[in-house]
């Protein structure tokens, strides 16, 4: 497993700010619950242990570093979606976020669905590259949501006529 970064330098410079804030490893809850998922709750870990320290998150909340996010656009011309990527200034704690949901698709943890599947994304910096871990448990979508799906396609095919 790999984490995702738009590019070597990226990853370099993600690494020298989180390190230099003596972050040696964070855990993130993620719960596929409803239509998106969402990060539950992301843990940062020092040489000590736990990090409770506010100044410590705050700093990952307001220091920005120039990254590039991945968009999907379509290309008018051959109607095919493509990737680009957008310049833009993000905080440290937004960047591990999306690190993480790239890195859970990347490595083809589809947690986003709406059946609610939920796990745990372990990063430890101190190796290079970080090394990554995922426990993640899938839950089997309900045959009533199936049905219940069928339906309102149904609905709206009739509704389009």
């Amino acid at each position: 497993m790999r984490l995702v970064f738009p590019s070597a330098e990226h990853s370099l410079t993600f690494m020298k700010h989180i390190r230099s804030r003596g972050i040696v490893a964070v855990d993130v809850t993620f719960s596929g619950s409803g239509d998106e998922g969402q990060i539950e709750t992301m843990e940062l870990f020092d040489s000590a242990g736990k990090v409770s320290d506010r100044e410590v998150w705050d700093k990952l909340m307001d220091e920005t570093i120039d990254w590039v996010e991945q968009r999907s656009i379509l290309d008018k011309g051959t109607g095919q979606w493509v990737s680009r990527g957008e310049s833009r200034t993000k905080s440290l704690w937004d960047i591990l976020e999306q690190v993480t949901c790239d890195t859970l698709e990347a490595n083809e943890i589809y947690w986003t669905n709406g059946a609610g599947g939920y796990g745990l994304l372990c990063i430890r910096f101190e190796e290079d590259p970080p090394s990554i871990t995922i426990d993640f448990t899938e839950e089997p979508e309900d045959e009533e949501d199936e049905e219940n799906e069928g339906d309102e396609e149904d609905e709206h095919d009739e509704g389009e006529e």
